[in-house]
């Protein structure tokens, strides 16, 4: 299942609907015993340890899954992971406000506290997915680029840089939205147009540097 993957991958994506209230407001109500910060606490906490269960079980339906590829099938199994995904986007959403940072930080907060076992494992499905999701990045801008070029037969210029695809062009619009200017670790794509013909893409990848081996690279 596509949702439950991105969860384990961490990389939670909120769904939680808040039910639109009525058009008539009522006056507001006294709150007469309001929670101390020590039932806050323990409430946080109490999800927390839930969001830990959930990825627990998660990652183990996806290891059945892998060793048993019948189980794909099993309609019981995917409606349980389904339920799972939800709980835990709601509880992401609860605790981080949606947030993709800070899910990423809570997701490793509470495997590393109340799953130790699985935080290893956890942490490499991250990478990984987190490397798939660079490169999908760049693909996406490299479509942005041909697109581009379609309409006013040039790439931008590396001065004009990526930035410029976000802006608007005449009837076209933006050919991307500025959230796809960075990568999953939060540094700037960079944009290079070599010549007339070819430009290079790239991510600085996991360690955030320059010209090493974690370099994520697209060339046209």
């Amino acid at each position: 299942m596509r949702q439950s993957v991105k969860f384990i991958a961490l990389n939670l994506m909120i769904a939680f609907i808040i039910p639109v209230s009525s058009c008539k407001k009522d006056a507001p109500k006294e709150i007469t015993n309001p929670p101390d910060a020590t039932s806050i606490a323990n409430q946080v906490e109490a999800k927390k340890k839930r969001m830990a269960e959930i990825i627990k079980e998660l990652v183990d339906i996806k290891a059945q899954k892998e060793k048993s590829p019948e189980l794909m099938r099993d309609a019981k199994l995917s409606q349980r992971e389904e339920n799972l995904m939800k709980e835990g986007e709601a509880l992401s959403d609860e605790l981080t406000g949606g947030i993709r940072i800070k899910e990423n930080a809570l997701v490793e907060e509470v495997v590393k506290k109340y799953a130790p076992e699985y935080y290893e494992k956890m942490s490499a499905e991250r990478a990984k997915a987190m490397i798939i999701s660079a490169q999908s990045c760049l693909k996406g801008i490299q479509s942005a680029l041909e697109e581009y070029k379609c309409f006013y037969a040039k790439y931008p210029a590396t001065d004009e840089g990526l930035l410029f695809l976000t802006l608007e062009h005449d009837d076209k619009g933006a050919f991307i939205g500025k959230s796809m200017l960075k990568d999953p670790w939060g540094n700037e794509i960079a944009y290079e147009l070599v010549d007339e013909y070819q430009y290079k893409l790239k991510s600085l990848g996991p360690d955030g540097k320059n010209n090493t081996p974690d370099d994520i690279v697209l060339e046209e």
